[in-house]
Protein backbone atom coordinates (compact mmCIF):
# COMPACT_ATOMS: atom_id res chain seq x y z
CA UNK A 1 0.00 0.00 0.00
CA UNK A 2 1.52 2.99 -0.93
CA UNK A 3 2.36 5.74 1.66
CA UNK A 4 2.74 9.15 -0.46
CA UNK A 5 -1.08 10.78 0.25
CA UNK A 6 -2.50 11.79 3.16
CA UNK A 7 -5.87 11.36 2.70
CA UNK A 8 -8.69 12.48 4.39
CA UNK A 9 -12.06 10.94 4.09
CA UNK A 10 -14.11 8.29 5.42
CA UNK A 11 -14.21 6.55 2.21
CA UNK A 12 -10.51 6.89 1.86
CA UNK A 13 -9.72 5.60 5.40
CA UNK A 14 -12.28 2.30 4.85
CA UNK A 15 -10.82 1.60 1.45
CA UNK A 16 -7.09 2.02 3.03
CA UNK A 17 -8.02 -0.03 6.03
CA UNK A 18 -9.71 -2.78 3.77
CA UNK A 19 -6.84 -3.60 1.78
CA UNK A 20 -4.72 -3.93 4.86
CA UNK A 21 -7.56 -6.25 6.73
CA UNK A 22 -7.62 -8.46 3.51
CA UNK A 23 -3.76 -9.27 4.14
CA UNK A 24 -4.02 -9.65 7.96
CA UNK A 25 -2.85 -6.91 9.15
CA UNK A 26 0.99 -7.54 8.31
CA UNK A 27 3.44 -5.46 9.94
CA UNK A 28 5.06 -3.61 7.18
CA UNK A 29 0.89 -2.55 5.48
CA UNK A 30 0.11 -1.60 9.69
CA UNK A 31 2.97 0.67 9.16
CA UNK A 32 2.36 1.69 5.91
CA UNK A 33 -1.61 2.98 7.27
CA UNK A 34 -0.01 4.67 10.07
CA UNK A 35 1.66 7.05 8.27
CA UNK A 36 -0.78 7.88 5.04
CA UNK A 37 -2.64 8.80 8.29
CA UNK A 38 -0.42 10.21 10.72
CA UNK A 39 -2.24 10.69 13.44
CA UNK A 40 -2.41 7.31 14.22
CA UNK A 41 1.22 7.69 14.73
CA UNK A 42 3.01 7.88 17.96
CA UNK A 43 1.25 8.16 21.78
CA UNK A 44 -2.26 8.15 21.44
CA UNK A 45 -3.08 10.92 24.04
CA UNK A 46 -5.93 12.97 24.92
CA UNK A 47 -3.88 16.16 23.99
CA UNK A 48 -3.02 14.64 20.77
CA UNK A 49 -6.78 13.48 20.16
CA UNK A 50 -8.34 16.83 21.33
CA UNK A 51 -6.21 18.29 18.53
CA UNK A 52 -7.15 16.20 15.54
CA UNK A 53 -10.71 17.07 16.94
CA UNK A 54 -10.31 20.73 17.08
CA UNK A 55 -9.23 20.53 12.98
CA UNK A 56 -13.20 20.10 12.59
CA UNK A 57 -12.85 15.79 12.36
CA UNK A 58 -10.30 15.69 9.40
CA UNK A 59 -9.96 12.24 10.25
CA UNK A 60 -13.94 10.92 10.84
CA UNK A 61 -13.29 7.50 12.75
CA UNK A 62 -16.27 8.41 14.94
CA UNK A 63 -18.26 8.06 11.57
CA UNK A 64 -15.79 5.12 10.56
CA UNK A 65 -16.30 3.09 13.82
CA UNK A 66 -19.81 2.54 12.49
CA UNK A 67 -19.18 0.64 9.74
CA UNK A 68 -19.34 -3.13 9.28
CA UNK A 69 -16.00 -3.32 8.73
CA UNK A 70 -14.71 -1.63 12.02
CA UNK A 71 -17.41 -3.76 13.72
CA UNK A 72 -15.54 -6.71 12.21
CA UNK A 73 -12.13 -6.43 12.45
CA UNK A 74 -12.00 -4.68 16.08
CA UNK A 75 -12.59 -7.42 18.12
CA UNK A 76 -10.52 -9.77 16.14
CA UNK A 77 -6.99 -6.92 16.03
CA UNK A 78 -7.85 -6.83 20.37
CA UNK A 79 -7.30 -10.58 20.69
CA UNK A 80 -4.67 -10.85 18.67
CA UNK A 81 -1.02 -11.28 20.43
CA UNK A 82 0.70 -9.03 17.82
CA UNK A 83 1.99 -5.60 19.42
CA UNK A 84 1.73 -3.74 15.89
CA UNK A 85 -2.27 -5.09 15.96
CA UNK A 86 -3.48 -3.98 19.24
CA UNK A 87 -1.66 -0.81 18.72
CA UNK A 88 -3.67 -0.39 16.12
CA UNK A 89 -7.10 -1.04 17.68
CA UNK A 90 -6.04 0.96 20.48
CA UNK A 91 -5.66 3.98 17.49
CA UNK A 92 -8.71 2.90 16.53
CA UNK A 93 -11.01 3.23 19.56
CA UNK A 94 -9.21 6.92 20.88
CA UNK A 95 -9.75 7.97 17.26
CA UNK A 96 -13.36 6.68 17.61
CA UNK A 97 -14.19 7.48 20.92
CA UNK A 98 -15.07 4.24 20.81
CA UNK A 99 -15.91 4.16 24.79
CA UNK A 100 -18.06 0.51 24.59
CA UNK A 101 -14.59 -0.93 24.05
CA UNK A 102 -12.93 0.05 27.59
CA UNK A 103 -13.71 -3.65 28.84
CA UNK A 104 -11.33 -4.39 26.32
CA UNK A 105 -8.43 -2.42 26.78
CA UNK A 106 -8.56 -3.49 30.41
CA UNK A 107 -8.39 -7.12 29.26
CA UNK A 108 -5.11 -6.14 26.92
CA UNK A 109 -3.62 -4.51 29.87
CA UNK A 110 -4.10 -7.14 32.07
CA UNK A 111 -3.05 -10.00 29.56
CA UNK A 112 0.16 -7.42 28.74
CA UNK A 113 0.40 -7.68 32.82
CA UNK A 114 -0.05 -4.02 32.39
CA UNK A 115 3.03 -3.08 30.82
CA UNK A 116 1.56 -1.50 27.39
CA UNK A 117 1.68 2.40 26.92
CA UNK A 118 -0.35 2.77 24.04
CA UNK A 119 -3.00 0.71 24.98
CA UNK A 120 -2.89 2.93 28.52
CA UNK A 121 -3.11 6.29 26.83
CA UNK A 122 -6.38 4.54 25.20
CA UNK A 123 -7.57 3.85 28.39
CA UNK A 124 -6.94 7.24 29.81
CA UNK A 125 -8.54 9.26 26.41
CA UNK A 126 -11.52 6.83 27.26
CA UNK A 127 -11.81 9.08 30.21
CA UNK A 128 -12.47 5.84 31.99
CA UNK A 129 -13.89 6.33 35.66
CA UNK A 130 -11.88 3.21 36.80
CA UNK A 131 -8.07 4.59 37.63
CA UNK A 132 -6.73 1.07 39.01
CA UNK A 133 -5.84 -0.18 35.68
CA UNK A 134 -3.59 3.33 34.52
CA UNK A 135 -2.18 2.96 38.00
CA UNK A 136 -0.98 -0.29 37.79
CA UNK A 137 0.15 0.67 34.08
CA UNK A 138 2.52 3.59 35.51
CA UNK A 139 3.77 1.13 38.41
CA UNK A 140 4.54 -1.36 35.68
CA UNK A 141 6.45 0.85 33.60
CA UNK A 142 7.91 3.10 36.17
CA UNK A 143 11.27 2.07 35.02
CA UNK A 144 10.54 3.52 31.04
CA UNK A 145 11.10 6.60 30.30
CA UNK A 146 7.87 6.86 28.71
CA UNK A 147 5.93 6.57 31.84
CA UNK A 148 6.39 10.29 32.58
CA UNK A 149 4.53 11.14 29.46
CA UNK A 150 1.84 8.92 30.89
CA UNK A 151 1.90 10.45 34.37
CA UNK A 152 1.63 13.99 33.11
CA UNK A 153 -1.19 12.87 31.14
CA UNK A 154 -2.85 11.29 34.40
CA UNK A 155 -2.48 14.53 36.16
CA UNK A 156 -4.30 15.89 33.31
CA UNK A 157 -7.48 14.86 34.37
CA UNK A 158 -10.82 16.88 35.81
CA UNK A 159 -9.84 18.52 38.85
CA UNK A 160 -12.57 16.60 40.68
CA UNK A 161 -11.57 13.34 39.87
CA UNK A 162 -7.76 14.40 41.02
CA UNK A 163 -9.02 15.61 43.87
CA UNK A 164 -11.31 12.25 45.27
CA UNK A 165 -8.02 9.82 43.55
CA UNK A 166 -5.75 12.03 45.97
CA UNK A 167 -7.59 11.89 49.25
CA UNK A 168 -8.71 8.40 48.50
CA UNK A 169 -4.87 6.92 47.69
CA UNK A 170 -2.40 9.28 50.01
CA UNK A 171 -2.81 6.27 52.56
CA UNK A 172 -2.24 3.30 49.64
CA UNK A 173 1.10 1.24 50.95
CA UNK A 174 1.76 1.33 46.74
CA UNK A 175 4.84 3.56 46.70
CA UNK A 176 4.07 4.86 43.05
CA UNK A 177 0.20 5.43 43.86
CA UNK A 178 0.92 7.69 46.77
CA UNK A 179 3.79 9.46 44.69
CA UNK A 180 1.17 10.43 42.07
CA UNK A 181 -1.68 11.38 45.13
CA UNK A 182 0.63 13.59 46.03
CA UNK A 183 1.27 15.11 42.85
CA UNK A 184 -2.23 15.33 42.25
CA UNK A 185 -3.23 16.77 45.36
CA UNK A 186 -1.34 20.05 44.02
CA UNK A 187 -3.56 20.34 40.86
CA UNK A 188 -6.28 21.39 42.86
CA UNK A 189 -6.67 24.21 45.39
CA UNK A 190 -4.47 24.52 48.67
CA UNK A 191 -6.48 23.74 51.67
CA UNK A 192 -6.14 23.63 55.48
CA UNK A 193 -6.78 19.93 55.57
CA UNK A 194 -4.36 18.99 52.28
CA UNK A 195 -1.19 21.14 54.19
CA UNK A 196 -2.02 19.15 57.42
CA UNK A 197 -1.66 15.91 55.52
CA UNK A 198 1.47 17.17 53.82
CA UNK A 199 2.83 18.52 56.56
CA UNK A 200 2.65 15.61 58.68
CA UNK A 201 4.17 13.15 56.21
CA UNK A 202 7.46 16.08 57.07
CA UNK A 203 7.17 15.62 60.34
CA UNK A 204 6.96 12.25 60.43
CA UNK A 205 10.40 11.67 57.63
CA UNK A 206 7.90 9.45 55.72
CA UNK A 207 9.50 7.85 52.54
CA UNK A 208 7.86 10.58 50.76
CA UNK A 209 8.12 13.52 52.29
CA UNK A 210 10.22 14.27 49.54
CA UNK A 211 6.88 14.55 47.31
CA UNK A 212 5.07 16.32 50.15
CA UNK A 213 7.46 19.24 50.10
CA UNK A 214 7.40 19.46 46.10
CA UNK A 215 3.78 19.71 46.46
CA UNK A 216 3.76 22.37 49.42
CA UNK A 217 6.45 24.34 47.30
CA UNK A 218 4.11 24.16 44.31
CA UNK A 219 1.14 25.20 45.68
CA UNK A 220 3.23 28.25 47.76
CA UNK A 221 2.65 26.98 51.33
CA UNK A 222 3.76 29.34 53.86
CA UNK A 223 5.61 28.50 57.03
CA UNK A 224 8.19 26.42 55.82
CA UNK A 225 11.31 26.65 57.32
CA UNK A 226 10.50 24.42 60.45
CA UNK A 227 9.52 21.79 58.20
CA UNK A 228 12.38 22.40 55.87
CA UNK A 229 15.44 23.40 58.39
CA UNK A 230 16.85 19.60 58.81
CA UNK A 231 17.09 19.05 54.97
CA UNK A 232 19.34 22.70 54.14
CA UNK A 233 22.56 21.82 54.79
CA UNK A 234 21.81 17.87 54.89
CA UNK A 235 23.45 17.51 51.02
CA UNK A 236 20.80 15.21 50.42
CA UNK A 237 17.96 15.17 47.45
CA UNK A 238 15.99 16.71 49.94
CA UNK A 239 18.11 19.95 50.07
CA UNK A 240 17.05 21.66 46.79
CA UNK A 241 12.86 20.84 47.15
CA UNK A 242 13.42 22.28 50.41
CA UNK A 243 15.30 25.89 49.00
CA UNK A 244 12.46 25.99 46.70
CA UNK A 245 9.57 25.85 49.04
CA UNK A 246 11.47 28.28 50.86
CA UNK A 247 11.29 30.52 48.01
CA UNK A 248 8.39 29.94 47.27
CA UNK A 249 6.38 30.94 50.36
CA UNK A 250 4.83 33.83 51.10
CA UNK A 251 5.77 34.01 54.43
CA UNK A 252 8.30 36.96 55.93
CA UNK A 253 10.05 34.57 58.23
CA UNK A 254 10.70 32.49 55.47
CA UNK A 255 12.07 35.10 52.95
CA UNK A 256 14.59 36.68 56.12
CA UNK A 257 15.79 33.28 56.56
CA UNK A 258 16.38 33.02 52.45
CA UNK A 259 18.28 36.67 53.16
CA UNK A 260 20.60 35.04 55.91
CA UNK A 261 21.23 32.24 53.57
CA UNK A 262 22.56 34.34 50.78
CA UNK A 263 25.27 35.86 53.30
CA UNK A 264 27.04 32.54 54.27
CA UNK A 265 30.18 32.16 52.59
CA UNK A 266 30.46 29.85 50.67
CA UNK A 267 27.77 30.44 48.47
CA UNK A 268 24.88 27.74 48.47
CA UNK A 269 24.55 26.57 44.46
CA UNK A 270 21.07 24.86 45.95
CA UNK A 271 19.53 28.47 46.64
CA UNK A 272 20.45 30.52 43.35
CA UNK A 273 19.12 27.43 41.72
CA UNK A 274 16.01 27.64 43.45
CA UNK A 275 15.39 31.29 43.15
CA UNK A 276 15.96 30.87 39.44
CA UNK A 277 13.28 28.32 39.28
CA UNK A 278 10.57 29.59 42.03
CA UNK A 279 7.08 30.75 40.67
CA UNK A 280 7.22 33.53 43.24
CA UNK A 281 8.14 37.10 42.00
CA UNK A 282 10.07 38.44 45.00
CA UNK A 283 12.35 35.40 44.74
CA UNK A 284 13.20 35.44 40.84
CA UNK A 285 13.72 39.19 40.99
CA UNK A 286 16.12 38.39 44.06
CA UNK A 287 17.94 36.20 41.60
CA UNK A 288 17.70 38.39 39.31
CA UNK A 289 19.79 41.35 41.37
CA UNK A 290 22.39 38.47 42.22
CA UNK A 291 22.97 38.08 38.60
CA UNK A 292 23.98 42.01 38.51
CA UNK A 293 25.60 42.64 42.04
CA UNK A 294 27.44 39.19 43.20
CA UNK A 295 29.83 36.61 41.61
CA UNK A 296 27.56 33.06 40.90
CA UNK A 297 29.27 30.17 43.18
CA UNK A 298 32.18 28.41 41.35
CA UNK A 299 29.76 25.18 41.09
CA UNK A 300 26.39 26.78 39.65
CA UNK A 301 25.81 26.99 36.15
CA UNK A 302 22.59 28.89 35.60
CA UNK A 303 20.47 26.98 33.29
CA UNK A 304 17.06 28.30 32.41
CA UNK A 305 14.64 25.68 31.46
CA UNK A 306 11.32 27.00 29.07
CA UNK A 307 9.26 25.63 31.74
CA UNK A 308 10.64 27.79 34.70
CA UNK A 309 8.14 30.25 35.91
CA UNK A 310 10.74 33.20 35.43
CA UNK A 311 10.50 33.11 31.62
CA UNK A 312 6.83 33.65 31.59
CA UNK A 313 6.64 36.38 34.40
CA UNK A 314 5.96 39.59 32.38
CA UNK A 315 6.14 41.59 36.23
CA UNK A 316 9.98 40.85 36.28
CA UNK A 317 10.52 42.41 32.71
CA UNK A 318 12.26 45.75 33.90
CA UNK A 319 14.73 43.69 35.61
CA UNK A 320 15.10 41.09 32.95
CA UNK A 321 16.77 44.20 30.62
CA UNK A 322 18.43 45.87 33.74
CA UNK A 323 20.17 42.43 34.40
CA UNK A 324 21.06 42.30 30.57
CA UNK A 325 22.45 45.65 30.19
CA UNK A 326 23.81 46.52 33.46
CA UNK A 327 25.55 42.87 34.65
CA UNK A 328 29.00 41.67 33.95
CA UNK A 329 28.20 37.85 34.45
CA UNK A 330 29.13 36.07 32.04
CA UNK A 331 25.72 33.65 32.05
CA UNK A 332 23.40 36.70 31.29
CA UNK A 333 22.86 35.19 27.61
CA UNK A 334 20.53 32.61 29.55
CA UNK A 335 18.45 35.67 29.92
CA UNK A 336 17.45 35.80 26.20
CA UNK A 337 14.90 32.75 26.22
CA UNK A 338 12.60 35.07 28.28
CA UNK A 339 11.79 37.39 24.92
CA UNK A 340 11.17 34.01 22.81
CA UNK A 341 7.39 34.48 22.92
CA UNK A 342 7.51 38.17 23.25
CA UNK A 343 7.63 40.06 19.74
CA UNK A 344 6.20 43.03 20.75
CA UNK A 345 7.51 46.32 19.11
CA UNK A 346 8.89 47.29 22.29
CA UNK A 347 11.28 44.10 22.91
CA UNK A 348 12.30 44.52 19.42
CA UNK A 349 14.04 47.77 20.47
CA UNK A 350 15.27 46.46 23.46
CA UNK A 351 17.43 43.53 21.42
CA UNK A 352 17.78 45.88 18.69
CA UNK A 353 19.94 47.60 21.46
CA UNK A 354 21.76 44.61 22.23
CA UNK A 355 22.91 44.05 18.92
CA UNK A 356 25.01 47.40 19.31
CA UNK A 357 26.32 47.05 22.21
CA UNK A 358 30.57 46.63 22.60
CA UNK A 359 31.93 43.27 23.09
CA UNK A 360 32.76 42.10 26.24
CA UNK A 361 29.95 40.27 27.92
CA UNK A 362 27.76 40.51 24.80
CA UNK A 363 30.45 39.26 22.69
CA UNK A 364 28.23 36.03 21.21
CA UNK A 365 25.39 37.49 19.70
CA UNK A 366 23.66 34.46 18.45
CA UNK A 367 21.21 34.65 21.01
CA UNK A 368 19.69 37.76 20.19
CA UNK A 369 19.90 37.46 16.75
CA UNK A 370 17.84 33.95 17.62
CA UNK A 371 15.28 36.04 19.17
CA UNK A 372 15.04 38.37 16.36
CA UNK A 373 14.30 36.27 14.03
CA UNK A 374 10.35 35.89 12.87
CA UNK A 375 9.45 39.08 13.88
CA UNK A 376 8.46 40.93 10.91
CA UNK A 377 9.86 43.99 12.20
CA UNK A 378 10.36 47.49 10.51
CA UNK A 379 12.59 48.28 12.79
CA UNK A 380 14.71 45.21 12.44
CA UNK A 381 14.90 45.91 8.36
CA UNK A 382 15.60 49.25 9.10
CA UNK A 383 18.49 48.43 11.84
CA UNK A 384 20.34 45.80 9.51
CA UNK A 385 23.12 48.38 7.57
CA UNK A 386 23.59 49.34 10.68
CA UNK A 387 23.68 46.07 12.01
CA UNK A 388 25.73 44.61 9.10
CA UNK A 389 28.96 48.02 8.95
CA UNK A 390 29.43 47.12 12.80
CA UNK A 391 30.09 43.28 12.41
CA UNK A 392 33.26 41.94 11.75
CA UNK A 393 33.00 38.47 11.31
CA UNK A 394 30.85 35.66 9.60
CA UNK A 395 27.62 34.96 12.03
CA UNK A 396 24.42 32.69 10.61
CA UNK A 397 21.99 34.90 12.50
CA UNK A 398 22.20 37.90 11.05
CA UNK A 399 22.81 36.06 7.39
CA UNK A 400 19.43 34.66 8.57
CA UNK A 401 18.10 38.00 9.08
CA UNK A 402 18.99 39.29 5.26
CA UNK A 403 17.16 36.75 3.71
CA UNK A 404 14.21 36.96 6.23
CA UNK A 405 14.05 40.52 5.35
CA UNK A 406 15.18 39.75 1.61
CA UNK A 407 18.04 42.14 2.08
CA UNK A 408 20.73 41.08 -0.74
CA UNK A 409 23.27 44.41 -0.46
CA UNK A 410 25.74 41.93 1.52
CA UNK A 411 26.22 39.65 -1.61
CA UNK A 412 30.20 40.69 -1.50
CA UNK A 413 30.41 40.74 2.09
CA UNK A 414 28.92 37.27 2.37
CA UNK A 415 31.39 36.25 -0.42
CA UNK A 416 34.54 37.39 1.85
CA UNK A 417 33.41 35.61 4.97
CA UNK A 418 33.13 32.27 2.46
CA UNK A 419 36.38 32.63 0.40
CA UNK A 420 38.47 33.14 3.98
CA UNK A 421 40.70 29.88 4.48
CA UNK A 422 39.56 30.31 8.50
CA UNK A 423 35.80 30.16 7.18
CA UNK A 424 33.56 27.92 9.72
CA UNK A 425 32.25 25.31 8.12
CA UNK A 426 29.62 25.02 10.15
CA UNK A 427 28.50 28.60 8.42
CA UNK A 428 28.97 27.80 5.15
CA UNK A 429 25.26 25.97 4.20
CA UNK A 430 23.47 28.84 5.93
CA UNK A 431 25.46 31.65 3.55
CA UNK A 432 25.19 29.68 0.57
CA UNK A 433 21.55 30.01 0.85
CA UNK A 434 21.80 33.47 0.68
CA UNK A 435 24.07 33.91 -2.15
CA UNK A 436 21.64 31.08 -3.89
CA UNK A 437 18.90 33.49 -3.11
CA UNK A 438 20.50 36.51 -4.19
CA UNK A 439 21.52 34.74 -7.79
CA UNK A 440 17.64 33.74 -7.93
CA UNK A 441 16.53 37.49 -7.51
CA UNK A 442 19.07 38.75 -10.38
CA UNK A 443 17.56 36.40 -13.02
Amino acid sequence: MSSGSYAQTLADFEHHFRVVAEGNFQEPDVDSLKKMYKFLYGLYTPTKKDSIQKEGKKYPLDDFSKTALYKQQINFLFNDTAWHKTNLACAMVTYSNDTSRISQIVQLLERRKYADIQASFALLSMKSKDLIPLLRSIDSLKTYETVGYLVRAFLNQEPEILEKFASDSIGSRNDVTRQIALQAMAKGKITPAKEKVLKQLILDHDSQQGWAISVLSEMGSPDMLDLVRPNLFSDSDLTWVSFLALANSPSERDAKALDTLLRQDPPIPQLYRALSQSSRTKSQKKWLSLLRDKPFPEDYIPILDDRDPILKNDAVYQDICETILFSDNEYISQLFSYFRTRKDEQTTAFLLKCISLPGGKLANKNPIYARLAGRKSEQISKALPLIMDQIDSANLGVVSLLLEYDNFDYVAKVKSWIADPNFNEHLKQGCEAYLSKATERKL
